[in-house]
C-alpha cells in the first residue's frame, strides 16, 4: 500500500512511468494477498487499477472511487439485511 501512496496529489501519476505505476501494484497486492485480502479477482479492483496504471486516476482519486464503491456497498447491504 505504501508503494501506491506515493502516487498522490504531490506526485502526479503521470510522474510515474507505466512500470513503475504496475511495480506498485504488484508490491500493494502482495502485501494484501498476505494479509488474506487479495482483490484480483474483483472486476472493480481490476478497473481501478487499469486506470491507475494508465495515468487516467490519480492515487487520490482512486481512493476515493474505492471509497465510495465500499460506502455504497455498505448502504446496498444495509438495505438488504
Amino acid at each position: 500500500i505504501k508503494a501506491l501512496q506515493l502516487m498522490n496529489k504531490n506526485n502526479p501519476a503521470n510522474s510515474f512511468s507505466i512500470e513503475a505505476r504496475k511495480e506498485a501494484f504488484r508490491r500493494a497486492e502482495a502485501s494484501l494477498f498476505l494479509s488474506s485480502k487479495d482483490p484480483k479477482g474483483s472486476s472493480f479492483f481490476n478497473e481501478i487499477k487499469t486506470k491507475v496504471i494508465n495515468g487516467e486516476l490519480t492515487y487520490e482519486e482512486a481512493k476515493r472511487e474505492v471509497l465510495n464503491y465500499h460506502i455504497e456497498q455498505s448502504k446496498n447491504q444495509n438495505k438488504r439485511g
